[in-house]
């Protein structure tokens, strides 16, 4: 009797600890870091980023200044391309090397507009 009893008590109990650790296991990707940068009067800003590697990012370029302009990442594969003035576009990628990749645009007379994107281990 006693075996029985000890056989009804363990089973739920058993089932109780698998969905509890179950419950814990997440298949949901991280929430992405929301990071704006806006180009305007010849700077990119902020012109300092920094994250932690691994960390999966939204990037978006704010472009308010009076020509199409672009961003991209030296080093990396990331790059936002044809905003127009006061028009805004995003990525969304994952910081997965870390070190200092300098934040840049190829459009003409901007080759001076710089920021560093940091990757922390």
């Amino acid at each position: 009797m006693f075996m029985k009893k000890a056989k009804t008590l363990i089973l739920p109990a058993m089932l109780m600890l698998l969905f509890s650790l179950l419950a814990g296991c997440s298949s949901e990707p991280a929430k992405p870091i929301d990071i704006v940068i806006t180009a305007k009067d010849m700077m990119f800003t902020p012109d300092r980023i920094t994250v932690d590697k691994g960390s999966s990012i939204k990037l978006t370029f704010r472009n308010q200044e009076g020509v199409v302009n672009d961003l991209m990442m030296k080093g990396t594969d990331v790059m936002i391309q044809d905003v127009g003035p006061n028009q805004e576009k995003s990525t969304t990628f994952t910081a997965d090397r870390a070190g200092t990749f300098t934040i840049m645009t190829s459009a003409p007379g901007m080759e001076n507009m710089t920021a560093d994107f940091i990757v922390k281990e």
